[in-house]
């Protein structure tokens, strides 16, 4: 479904704030796999989402989804591919539309949008149905300006209309992080339920251990703008929290000692001229 072959990506090269976020990474994630992806700041993981949906251009390497070469597609382009739900839950939203409206835009991702009307009346039946999925009564306040709604209410929906025209591809870029306990259970599950219903392939980056051990079937660990490590199968399913914890911790370990040794290196040679 997705592979992702050798990409980099440097942010200002050459300069003072140059910035490595994507080093030669590869990735395969298979058609109906819901793979989660974690790893430190600055390790690559977004740098990684951001790539495959297109924000910027990659410096080398390869992208394909659902067989399609997109490495040089602009983002717009791959919309009739991919569905995205962002961190943000106001970023995937027309705050000052209602409901129905946000959803009528989401049924036409990717589509030819001619000078018709924007809501057909049965629309809304279809739309009604969805959202009453969710099972957070929403459905009762189509007509109520999405602006209006908590942040855990217009993140469901935001993650419904990514999924409303069935995505070769769901990226969920840490979509609970800005989200109260609460409230970030109650998307968690609406994921688990769209994803499963719609026998969905999914990327799912997130900073919580329990969401990585917990979810998914196949976890990445990416590092230095790489995937360090890929656990499936059995592996996966042994994962638990606190054993993720202490791989971030050794891999913390060895950043420093890489970086203490890159600076004694640099003082003997230094001192060597």
């Amino acid at each position: 479904m997705l592979d992702v072959t050798g990409i980099s990506k440097t942010f200002n090269p050459g300069q003072e704030t140059e910035v490595r976020a994507l080093v030669d990474a590869t990735l395969t994630v298979p058609t109906g796999s819901w793979t989660i992806v974690i790893g430190g700041n600055g390790s690559g993981k977004s740098s990684l989402l951001n790539a495959v949906a297109g924000s910027f251009m990659v410096d080398s390497g390869s992208i394909a989804i659902d067989g399609t070469d997109v490495t040089r597609l602009p983002q717009w382009r791959r919309a009739t591919l991919v569905g995205r739900v962002f961190q943000d839950p106001f970023a995937g939203t027309s705050p000052a539309l209602t409901v129905a409206e946000n959803l009528a835009l989401a049924a036409r991702r990717g589509l030819f949008r001619g000078l018709g009307p924007l809501l057909r009346s049965r629309d809304r039946v279809g739309f009604r149905d969805r959202v009453a999925s969710l099972g957070l009564g929403l459905e009762n306040r189509m007509d109520q300006v999405i602006g209006s709604l908590s942040g855990g209410q217009r993140q469901s929906l935001t993650l419904l209309m990514a999924t409303l025209r069935t995505p070769a591809l769901l990226l969920l870029d840490e979509h609970t992080a800005a989200l109260d306990p609460k409230s970030a259970e109650l998307v968690i599950a609406a994921t688990r339920r769209l994803i499963d219903a719609n026998r969905l392939t999914a990327l799912m980056v997130t900073h919580s251990m329990q969401q990585a051990a917990d979810l998914g079937d196949r976890l990445v660990v990416m590092h230095r703008g790489g995937v360090e490590r890929v656990y499936e199968g059995a592996a996966k399913s042994r994962l638990r929290p606190d054993q993720l914890t202490e791989l971030f911790a050794e891999l913390r370990m060895q950043d420093r000692i890489d970086t203490a040794t890159a600076g004694m290196l640099a003082e003997a040679y230094i001192e060597a001229r």
